[in-house]
């Protein structure tokens, strides 16, 4: 009877073993669990072990290499291949009887991130007739996560009803703001006008060209993903939510006062537009105030709410996705502070460039507005740096490109930074971005912290006396959770007011816009017809003209 009982207990551990790895092989996927410090080593060692045992039952290291990489569904950016030297450990290394922190401490690899590891071993136990599950749970064990992961054995199922709660209302509310305001007929509007949206200075702007996407391309519910450049964007209604640090570093800039600086003549826009460095005239070798400064680069995924055709005459909402560049200086210089990029969004972090930029035909210089309210060009040096610091959210792949949709689509980039995606506002969205931490490690501080609201609260604040949010303890999101924020903000009107401010400003800009349209439109047409009578009267002279001969 003890055997039996035991037996049973052995087989109900392993069950439970088995859940606690099905949960983190999910994490590992969904939302890129990194390993600490020591948990990497611990993982590279296992996965050391497992590589060597499968090469000894016959694996190539390139047919390994290329199984691990067709079954990884994290982001992959630009990388086109999985190297196993930046996963093991060297030969003889082992954690467990070793000290190899010191040795590894400022080095980036093993890598942190978890996936790679859990596939890694799956595929050499396939290949050495092992149970994978096995090996993975004996590499888990080890690590400092496998206490804190709890079973559905510890804890009662997670409660999805908050989620779904603060998705109804997000969507209620840009479907009420859309249909209250009349967005889709503004949005009609827009539509048959030439014209486009510039998104760094808030304005709508009458244009030559066919630049600005069409609304008919975001108007079907089945598209659950839309994307954008940039420049081609539609002025839909949004907030900011978040900012999602992907990318922190230190590197060298030049900067110089704009004013000091001559503007491009239309030759050289036309030359420069379409390239993709900086064209040499943007620092000229002499260049009247330049200087070079170390500061310290910010590369976020700003969150937004955005309000959005549904596809049925109405609308809902969507969290707009866009990226979004500070940069620091520090108090010796003219331009101290933290400040936006504008123009800046077209950047490679590989190789320390800014892109070309256009607007109307006009080429765009990446600049700051420093506190005395003047403007300074900004560009890396034309040589590379010998010292800078960079941070990246995957740094085992192209970690500042982010990807499209990562609680549908884990795994699909953007194609460029200049890109702006839009995704639906589900259950599954509120938990992924407003209900975890999502903080980035940076090198000058060792903890560049949670992501946060930026500043702490981007929209208008309503007066304390306006305030109808409930007690903490009420809410749907009690954890002071990005979730607590926005909820407490829907409560007290905040984001609301916030969205009407930008409705406001922009059926205003399409009143005027539509103004002077009909006004030259007009103007052209009378024009033409006063030269055709014109024409006219002088090849048919009036009885009047001929007595007068």
């Amino acid at each position: 009877m003890d055997n039996n009982n035991r037996e049973q207990r052995r087989i109900e551990q392993r069950d439970a073993d088995v859940r606690k790895l099905r949960a983190l092989e999910q994490k590992a996927v969904q939302s890129g669990e990194k390993l600490r410090s020591g948990d990497r080593l611990k993982a590279a060692f296992h996965l050391t072990r497992a590589w060597s045992q499968a090469n000894k039952e016959g694996l190539r290291k390139e047919v390994f290499q290329d199984r691990v990489l067709a079954r990884l569904k994290r982001p992959h950016g630009k990388r086109q291949e999985f190297r196993l030297s930046n996963w093991k450990l060297r030969r003889g290394e082992d954690p467990k009887t070793q000290d190899l922190t010191e040795k590894y401490k400022d080095k980036s690899t093993p890598h942190r991130s978890l996936e790679p590891y859990f596939v890694g071993i799956t595929v050499a136990a396939e290949h050495c007739g092992a149970n994978a599950d096995d090996w993975k749970i004996n590499m888990i064990r080890d690590f400092s996560i496998w206490s804190r992961t709890q079973n559905d054995l510890d804890v009662a199922p997670l409660d999805d009803r908050p989620a779904e709660t603060l998705a109804i209302l997000l969507n209620a509310l840009c479907a009420e703001l859309g249909s209250f305001n009349g967005l889709a007929e503004t949005f009609e509007v827009i539509d048959r006008m030439s014209c486009r949206w510039d998104m760094f200075e808030k304005r709508l702007v009458a244009c030559e060209g066919f630049y600005m996407d069409q609304l008919k391309f975001i108007s079907s519910p089945s598209d659950r993903y839309y994307g954008t450049e940039i420049e081609a964007m539609f002025p839909l209604p949004s907030v900011p939510l978040l900012r999602v640090p992907y990318a922190v570093g230190t590197m060298e800039f030049e900067l110089a006062p704009d004013a000091l600086l001559r503007p491009l003549d239309d030759d050289e826009n036309r030359r420069y537009k379409d390239v993709a460095r900086m064209p040499p005239e943007f620092f000229p070798e002499n260049a009247p105030g330049l200087e070079r400064a170390y500061g310290n680069l910010f590369f976020y995924r700003e969150v937004g709410l955005a309000i959005v055709p549904d596809g049925r005459g109405g609308f809902e909402g969507n969290l707009e996705s866009r990226p979004y560049v500070e940069v620091e200086f520090d108090e010796a210089h003219p331009f101290a502070g933290r400040h936006q990029i504008k123009n800046g969004h077209m950047i490679d972090l590989d190789s320390l460039i800014f892109l070309a930029t256009e607007f109307d035909g006009k080429y765009r210089f990446p600049r700051i507005c420093a506190q005395d309210g003047t403007d300074w060009r900004l560009n890396f040096p034309q040589e590379r740096p010998q010292q800078y610091q960079l941070t990246e959210r995957y740094p085992e792949t192209t970690g500042w490109i982010f990807d499209k949709d990562p609680v549908r689509t884990p795994g699909e980039t953007v194609f460029s930074t200049e890109y702006i995606c839009f995704t639906p506002v589900e259950a599954a969205d509120v938990r992924h971005w407003f209900a975890q931490d999502l903080k980035l490690e940076a090198p000058w501080n060792g903890d560049f912290g949670p992501a946060h609201v930026w500043p702490e609260c981007p929209w208008p604040t309503v007066d304390t006396a306006e305030k109808k949010s409930p007690p903490l303890y009420e809410l749907n999101f009690p954890d002071r959770s990005f979730a607590t924020s926005i909820e407490s903000s829907l409560h007290d009107g905040s984001i609301e007011k916030a969205l009407q401010l930008k409705i406001d400003s922009l059926q205003k800009q399409t009143a005027r816009l539509q103004a002077d349209w009909h006004a030259t439109r007009e103007r052209h047409s009378n024009a033409l017809l006063r030269r055709w009578r014109s024409d006219s009267e002088a090849n048919n002279p009036t009885p009047k003209d001929l007595s007068h001969e």
